[in-house]
């Protein structure tokens, strides 16, 4: 019944606590008056803001993320010389019948998957089919690839955090592992760490959703476990004590269940039903497949994630991970601190800015939502702390061990991002409660830019620092990428048309230009194929580990090691498939080539191998049967400190290009870039030093 027109009424409402008022207030947001409700986020709003933070959906974010990633895919160089022998040279002797060869490959070892590798071929096999006189677009479609699946699994981590912990943890989180300068690297990198990498991430989009006995509980726990599972048999093995946590929440936690003492045994049971059935299911799903193509690929039954973890936890005498360096135990933490900057700190700061919160911050009723979860079920504070954990858990791991390497951190590179914006979410929090205190005013603290600048100067940072470190990279290492670009589409081409003119008439080229602005004028691609007669090769000594791909350099042109100094075991070659299927042609009764595996050259070793890191014979040529040389030359070293010095008069200088002499050069500006200090050599004012990274040509 409604009162009459003009008549006054009362209102009758209860009495207001600031905990009840902020608790509204909390409430509010999520409503957003009227728009979709965000319910159960571990970490809650505690003020009512006149402008609701924009938090973008799925698609938005993803397309956001993979510009990022893309133009890391393009730009980034190799940092580690494991990626180019062990993962693109295996894919370059799929697609294109030749390549480099290690130890891990050998059928002896058998500790590299194919099956990893062959899960990579499809993109580059597309590109060699669309551009089939140039190799190079088959690696950068491999890169491509990695940018768009980084950037889903990110961007679908980031939603999960937007609906289950904070929306503004999520957008930090979207500056943080959007921006990081390791991100940068691992995302697009052709490594099982980067693999797990975005394994990892997507099966932490579904473990960051609590765990309950609800209808879609099940489609939670088998997507991580299947997610986590890909990550261990096909990634690395080692990434599976990053899913303890998980398992722990799954078995013991109650979670967003209502779970009664009674009724316990019965849900812990099932509960372990679930998980059990899960991984089984996810073990014959994964496992099969990669036991079967190993199998095939090498010749003889062999689990190669088995064989991993042999061979790194129970070393044969005189092998071992420790035969290829060993570094202190701090050695992640400042690895860790250079690739995320501030952002590293803000992420172990995160268990212990979480318990202050719980424990002693007037807000955390709300904040944590103590006063909105059931007694029975999981509190928001422990919810968080399984969340947390997997990094503190990883770090402690893997500082132990005497072998480490960058790589070795790149399965919790998202989850580093994850750690530190809950820690400036809780910050801001507690800026916001010390505001509340000082102006007693909730109204005034809802309507203040204080908060929203003190976490945009955070990301700010952390942003401007990755940003020098990435362009640090791009400058001082790039040169490898550069001088095989000039390689192959300003040597070779002139050394075609000038050699055989005739076979290159019908291009009709400006005769009165020089040769590459004629091609450039005529647009016009060159094939190389008239050159496999001349045998050319390019040889590579005391900078063989700075060798990006084979997928870099044309088919026509061999790449050899010679004597550099080097007194390790350096990668051979895989048997040429051309001389398999000679071979097969040959012998009597032939080879049963196998249509299931028609790569039977993966079944032999193409050179000597051994598995302490000692040097073999055959890895080296003679530098006479050398067409093209690259050496790298420091001119501010001693003449007895240069490695690879050539004969003036036998080589010629065709193009160089700067390359950071890191031991010469300062801490500070060799691992980021500050431009009013970059020095080149000697021209410079800085404390950077140069060399030049040289390509040379045999004189007639």
């Amino acid at each position: 019944m409604f009162p009459n027109a003009g008549t006054q009424t009362v209102r009758f409402r209860r009495p207001i606590t600031e905990s009840s008022a902020a608790a509204d207030a909390s409430e509010k947001l999520k409503t957003g008056g009227g728009k979709k409700v965000i319910k159960g986020t571990l970490i809650r709003e505690q003020l009512n803001r006149v402008n609701p933070p924009w938090v973008p959906k799925l698609s938005v974010a993803f397309r956001i993320i993979v510009l990022v990633r893309f133009c890391g895919a393009m730009y980034t160089a190799i940092s580690d010389c494991d990626e180019t022998f062990n993962y693109w040279e295996p894919t370059h002797y799929l697609i294109h019948g030749s390549g480099f060869q290690t130890w891990e490959y050998s059928p002896r070892f058998a500790i590299r998957s194919w099956a990893y590798i062959l899960l990579h071929v499809f993109p580059a096999w597309i590109a060699s089919k669309v551009f089939t006189l140039d190799k190079r677009p088959g690696f950068f479609a491999i890169r491509a690839a990695f940018a768009f699946i980084s950037s889903y699994c990110e961007a679908r981590l980031y939603r999960s955090i937007a609906d289950h912990v904070n929306i503004r943890a999520a957008r930090y989180f979207l500056a943080f592992t959007m921006f990081s300068a390791g991100m940068w690297n691992a995302s697009t990198a052709f490594l099982p760490s980067s693999f797990a990498l975005h394994a990892i991430t997507l099966a932490y989009s579904y473990i960051i959703e609590p765990a309950s006995s609800s209808s879609t509980a099940y489609r939670r726990t088998f997507s991580a476990i299947l997610c986590l599972a890909t990550a261990v048999l096909v990634g690395w093995p080692f990434v599976g004590a990053l899913a303890i946590p998980f398992v722990i929440e799954e078995v013991s936690m109650a979670g967003d269940d209502e779970v009664m003492p009674a009724s316990r045994p019965i849900w812990a049971m099932r509960r372990v039903q679930r998980v059990m059935s899960s991984g089984l299911t996810a073990l014959a799903l994964i496992g099969i497949p990669v036991f079967l193509i190993d199998t095939l690929a090498y010749g003889h039954s062999v689990f190669v994630p088995l064989k991993i973890i042999l061979y790194n936890v129970f070393p044969s005498a005189g092998s071992g991970p420790e035969l290829y360096g060993t570094e202190p135990w701090y050695y992640y933490f400042l690895n860790l601190a250079l690739n995320f900057n501030i952002v590293f700190p803000l992420a172990l700061a995160s268990l212990p800015l979480l318990y202050i919160t719980a424990n002693f911050s007037t807000s955390a009723p709300v904040r944590l939502g103590t006063g909105l979860r059931h007694a029975q079920q999981s509190s928001a504070a422990r919810l968080l702390l399984v969340r947390l954990a997997p990094v503190y858990l990883w770090l402690s791991i893997l500082s132990q061990q005497a072998h480490k390497e960058e790589r070795f951190m790149y399965p919790i590179y998202t989850l580093i991002s994850v750690n530190a914006a809950v820690t400036l979410s809780l910050m801001r929090g507690w800026l916001e409660d010390t505001f509340i205190k000082i102006t007693s005013s909730p109204y005034r603290a809802g309507r203040t830019s204080l908060f929203g600048h003190f976490t945009r100067s955070i990301l700010a940072i952390a942003i401007a620092i990755s940003a020098s470190r990435m362009l640090a990279i791009q400058r001082y290492y790039h040169a490898p990428f550069d001088l095989l670009f000039h390689f192959q589409y300003n040597e070779l081409p002139v050394r075609a048309i000038q050699t055989y003119p005739e076979a290159f008439a019908n291009l009709k080229l400006n005769n009165s230009l020089p040769i590459l602005e004629a091609l450039e004028y005529a647009e016009e691609t060159v094939d190389l194929g008239i050159l496999a007669q001349e045998h050319l090769r390019l040889c590579v000594g005391s900078e063989w580990y700075r060798f990006p791909t084979s997928f870099l350099v044309p088919n026509e042109v061999e790449v050899r090691f010679i004597e550099g100094g080097f007194r390790g075991q350096l990668p051979g070659r895989f048997v040429d498939a051309k001389e398999v299927l000679r071979k097969a042609k040959n012998t009597v009764g032939g080879v049963k080539f196998e249509d299931r595996w028609p790569w039977m050259g993966t079944r032999m070793e193409g050179s000597a191998f051994n598995s302490l890191n000692k040097p073999e014979n055959d890895r080296l040529v003679k530098l006479e049967t050398c067409s093209y040389l690259i050496t790298v030359e420091y001119p501010h070293r001693a003449p007895e400190e240069q490695v690879n010095k050539v004969d003036e008069d036998e080589w010629d200088r065709r193009a160089c290009w700067p390359i950071l002499d890191s031991e010469r050069s300062s801490r500070w500006t060799r691992v980021l870039w500050f431009p009013l200090v970059e020095a080149f050599g000697d021209e410079g004012s800085g404390t950077n030093k140069f060399g030049e990274l040289c390509l040379r040509k045999k004189k007639a």
